[in-house]
């Protein structure tokens, strides 16, 4: 959908080197990334066998796909350039704590340079600053 390529503009623009995705969903990020010649390998993480199987045919060469939990996977002796999670069905500022947890863990394989993100994590953070100075208003004013 045209939502879904706008709010995954970002990724496409910083993938370069090594890419890691945190789930493959339908596949759509993968194909721009894939073809920009900056783009050496993308491996992606997705859980579900059904969703690889459905998927797993139209992606490009430069992409591998391994069926495992993302918070079981421990990518040793690897690093990247770009590492992206995308493995929300929606958005919720629930998701903010279990994105800072990815983003913590995941660090240590981000090469020099590289840039990581999470699928509307930006979007969430504002939300969750306007409801904390909303909520710091109400009780200034007692309610």
């Amino acid at each position: 959908t045209m939502r879904e390529r706008s709010v995954n503009c970002e990724v496409v623009r910083h993938s370069r080197g090594n890419v890691f995705i945190a789930g493959l969903g339908l596949g759509m990020i993968c194909h721009p990334i894939a073809a920009k010649p900056e783009v050496e390998s993308i491996l992606i993480i997705e859980r579900n066998p059904n969703v690889i199987k459905l998927v797993a045919k139209t992606l490009p060469k430069k992409v591998r796909v391994i069926q495992e939990d993302i918070f079981e996977f421990k990518p040793v002796g690897m690093t990247f350039d770009t590492i992206y999670f995308d493995i929300w069905s929606y958005i919720t500022l629930d998701n903010l704590p279990v994105m800072g947890k990815l983003h913590r863990r995941f660090r240590k394989y981000l090469a020099p340079g590289g840039w990581i993100d999470s699928w509307c994590r930006d979007r969430l953070k504002r939300e969750r600053r306007r409801e904390l100075a909303e909520e710091k208003e109400r009780a200034m004013w007692g309610f």
